[in-house]
C-alpha cells in the first residue's frame, strides 16, 4: 500500500520495484482520496535495497486510527479484477467447451480457495492473473481472425499484463512462438501477412508499458545500469544496501550501449528478484528445511493447495484430450502454453521456495483445461473419435459416469473450499490431510500472512481472562498497534523455554510454531486451547 501511495505522491516509481505499478495505483486510489497520511523522505527510499517494508511498518503507525479501513477500501478496489477473472475465464471455456464447459470453467474460478484468498487481498497477485489471462485470450481471439484492431487491442493488454507482474515477460518471446507453431500446425502458409502484425503486437505492448512507468529511464544504455544480482552484476552482492560502485555485467560488452527499450525501474525491478532468487535461503517442504530448494516445490504446492475435484477433473480433461477428442490442438496450446511457461520460470529459481502465490496465474488456465471434458457430456454428443464404436446403450453409460465424476467434483470443489471460508489461504485439500495438517507440507505465506490479527483480537474481547500473551502470528502490524494483552517483556520467553514450562498464555501461529529457528518447540506437542483462524494457536497455561 504504501508503495501505491508512493507513486500517487511523487509521481516516482523506484519503491517496490520487483512488482510494477499498475494494481498498487489501482488500489491505492481510495487511499489517497481518504488523505492517508505519508511522511516518506528520497532518503528512505535510496538507503535501502527493499525499502518498502520498514516503510509499510511506518505507514501503519503514521495512520493508526484507521489504517484499517484503509486497507479494507484498497482491498474494495481490488474486487473488479476476480469479476473480470470469472468473466475472461468463463467466454474462454465457453469457446472451447460449450456454454456447460464456460459455466463449469467458471465454478472452478469463483469456489478456489486460492481465488478467494487472494481476490480479498491488495496483493498483486491476483489482479495480475487476470491480467495475463485476459491477454492470452486476446491472442487466441487474434488468432482466429487477425485483423489490424485486434492486433492493437491485443498489444495493449500484453502491455497491461507486463504492468501487472513481472512474471509475464515471459509472454514476449512465447508469443511469436506459439504464432509460429499454431499456424505450421495448421497448415497456413501466411507467416510473412502477419509478421508485421506480430510486430506491431510487441511493440504496442512495449509502448504500454513505457507508458505505465511514464518512459522513465527509458533508453538507458544498458551498461550504464547498476545491478545487483550476480546475474547481471557479474559479481557477488551483499543485501545490506545498494552497492556504491557500478556493478554490471554488459559494461564492458559490445552491448553496453545499446539503450533498454523498458523503463529502467522495470529492469531494475527484474534485478531485484533475480538477486532474491540467488539467496540461496532456507525452504520448508514436508517437514524439511533445506537451502537451496526444490525443483518440484510449487507443482507439489499445486497438488496440496487446490481441491482435489479439480484435480480430479484435471486428470480426466487429460486423458479425454489424448485418447477421446476434445478442443482442436492448437486451441490447447494457447491454453496450456502460458501455465506452463510460468510453471518452469517459477520453479527454476529454487534459491527461494516461499510462496504459492507465485503460481496463482497459472490457474485460470488450470481451470479452463480441465473443463474441455465437459463438452463430450453436453456438446458433441460424446466424441466424434472414441465412442464412435460404442451402442447406444454404452454411450448411456459413459455419460452417465461422466456426469456422475463431474458432479462430484464440482460438489467437492465447492464444499470443500466453503468449509474454511474466510480462511481460505490456509487451505489444504483432503489429501493433504486439510489445514489442520498443513504444515506437515509447507509454511510461510503459503498459510499465513497475518491475517488472523483481527480474529485473535475478537478472541480476547470474548475471553477477557486470557492473557497476557506472548504472541507471534507473523502480522506486519506493529505490536503496539494490537489489540491484545501483551506481557511486558517477551525475554520471560527464554526461561520459559529453559524449564519448559507456559507460565503465561501463548497465540502462536502456525508458521512460528514450526518455524527453523524452534523458539516455540516446547508447544509443539502441546494440545492447544484455541485455534483462531485456522492459522494462530491459543496455548494456556497449566492450570495449578
Amino acid at each position: 500500500m504504501v508503495a501505491g501511495v508512493y507513486h500517487w505522491k511523487t509521481g516516482k516509481v523506484d519503491l517496490y520495484e520487483v512488482n510494477p505499478p499498475l494494481l498498487r495505483l489501482i488500489a491505492t486510489i481510495p487511499v489517497v482520496l481518504a488523505q492517508a497520511h505519508f511522511l516518506v523522505e528520497p532518503s528512505d527510499i535510496e538507503d535501502s535495497l527493499r525499502p518498502e517494508y520498514s516503510l509499510g511498518r511506518s505507514f501503519i503507525s503514521w495512520n493508526s486510527q484507521h489504517f484499517q479501513s484503509l486497507f479494507v477500501w484498497s482491498r474494495w478496489a481490488c474486487i473488479p479484477f476476480s469479476v473480470l477473472g470469472g468473466i475472461v475465464v468463463y467466454l474462454w471455456g465457453r469457446e472451447l467447451s460449450g456454454t456447460a464447459g464456460g459455466l463449469v470453467s467458471l465454478t472452478l474460478w469463483c469456489f478456489s480457495p486460492s481465488i478467494l484468498a487472494y481476490g480479498q487481498l491488495m496483493a498483486c497477485d491476483l489482479g495480475a492473473s487476470v491480467l495475463g489471462l485476459l491477454a492470452s485470450y486476446s491472442l487466441s481471439k487474434w488468432l482466429d481472425i487477425p485483423s489490424w484492431h485486434r492486433t492493437f487491442v491485443a498489444g495493449g493488454l500484453l502491455g497491461l499484463a507486463l504492468l501487472g507482474k513481472l512474471t509475464w515477460i515471459v509472454l514476449l518471446p512465447l508469443w511469436p512462438i506459439l504464432w509460429l507453431i499454431i499456424r505450421w500446425i495448421a497448415g497456413k502458409q501466411n507467416f510473412r501477412a502477419e509478421l508485421p502484425k506480430m510486430v506491431t503486437i510487441i511493440i504496442v505492448a512495449v509502448i504500454t508499458l513505457n507508458v505505465g512507468y511514464g518512459f522513465k529511464g527509458t533508453g538507458t544504455p544498458l551498461g550504464k545500469i547498476k545491478f545487483v544480482s550476480h546475474f547481471f552484476g557479474g559479481k557477488e552482492t551483499a543485501l545490506t544496501a545498494i552497492p556504491s560502485v557500478d556493478q554490471n555485467t554488459f559494461s564492458n560488452s559490445f552491448i553496453a550501449g545499446v539503450p533498454i527499450p523498458f523503463p529502467i525501474s522495470f529492469v531494475i525491478g527484474l534485478d531485484k528478484q533475480k538477486f532474491d532468487f540467488e539467496q540461496r535461503n532456507f525452504s520448508y517442504l514436508r517437514g524439511e528445511w533445506r537451502s537451496p530448494g526444490w525443483w518440484w516445490y510449487y507443482l507439489y504446492a499445486l497438488l496440496v493447495k487446490e481441491t482435489s475435484g479439480l484435480w480430479l477433473m484435471f486428470i480426466v480433461a487429460t486423458i479425454f484430450a489424448l485418447f477421446a477428442g476434445g478442443p482442436p490442438t492448437t486451441k490447447l496450446l494457447l491454453v496450456i502454453s502460458p501455465a506452463l511457461a510460468v510453471l518452469v520460470i517459477v520453479s527454476s529459481q529454487i534459491g527461494m521456495n516461499a510462496h504459492y502465490r507465485y503460481v496463482i496465474p497459472i490457474l485460470p488456465f488450470v481451470f479452463i483445461f480441465a473443463s474441455t471434458w465437459v463438452r463430450l457430456l453436453f456438446v458433441d454428443k460424446l466424441s466424434k473419435k472414441y465412442p464412435q464404436n460404442l451402442d447406444r446403450g454404452s454411450q448411456s453409460i459413459f455419460r452417465l459416469a461422466g456426469i456422475f465424476i463431474l458432479c462430484a467434483a464440482i460438489l467437492n470443489h465447492i464444499c470443500s473450499s466453503l468449509y474454511l471460508s474466510p480462511h481460505t489461504l490456509a487451505y489444504f485439500n483432503e489429501v493433504a490431510g486439510g489445514p489442520r495438517h498443513g504444515h506437515e507440507h509447507l509454511l510461510g505465506t503459503n498459510i499465513s500472512v497475518g491475517q488472523d490479527l483481527a480474529a485473535l483480537e475478537e478472541w480476547c474481547s470474548n475471553h477477557p481472562k486470557a492473557g497476557p500473551f506472548i504472541a507471534a502470528i507473523d502480522s506486519p502490524v506493529p505490536k503496539r498497534h494490537w489489540k491484545v494483552p501483551l506481557v511486558d517483556n517477551e525475554n520471560l520467553l527464554a526461561s520459559a523455554h529453559q524449564q519448559n514450562v507456559r507460565p503465561i498464555w501463548y497465540a502462536i501461529s502456525v508458521n512460528q510454531l514450526w518455524s527453523r529457528d524452534r523458539r516455540f518447540v516446547f508447544l509443539r506437542h502441546q494440545t492447544p486451547f484455541a485455534r483462531v483462524g485456522d492459522a494462530t494457536l491459543v496455548f494456556r497455561p497449566p492450570q495449578s
